[in-house]
């Protein structure tokens, strides 16, 4: 319970340094926060903080697709090193990228500077991705 406490905690004190909004969470323990424009979903598993963002759906089934998921994905492999953030492709050709904090570990600085590398990287893959018809952005 300390863990989900002390989540919670450092949720209430990034949205009130940074006037954030943030929506409650849902049925899963799932918060929103809208931070530049980004809906960066937050929530807390085990010894662990998740941040996630849906970048959007490669709506075609093409040659296109493919070159979209091999140039995107090349690059989050290799930002991922510097950046901790992992990008993610579901079988309905969405991408999702994470970023994961050690609850016990995460401070108020080090949350922010998590969610700082979290906003550069979905700069990053959205302007990978604007070059692209055929994403539909979320």
């Amino acid at each position: 319970m300390y863990k989900y406490a002390h989540f919670e905690s450092l949720l209430y004190n990034f949205c009130l340094r940074h006037r954030v909004a943030m929506i409650q969470p849902d049925a899963n323990l799932h918060y929103v926060l809208f931070v530049d424009h980004i809906e960066v979903r937050c929530f807390c598993n085990a010894s662990s903080i998740y941040l996630q963002v849906e970048l959007g759906v490669v709506s075609e089934l093409s040659e296109e697709r493919d070159q979209v998921y091999k140039h995107v994905m090349q690059q989050a492999l290799l930002d991922s090193f510097s950046s901790g953030c992992v990008l993610s492709l579901n079988e309905k050709g969405g991408l999702t990228l994470y970023q994961r904090l050690q609850v016990d570990d995460c401070q108020l600085q080090s949350f922010e500077e998590s969610m700082e590398m979290l906003a550069n990287q979905v700069d990053t893959i959205n302007s990978l991705l604007s070059g692209y018809s055929s994403i539909t952005k979320r």
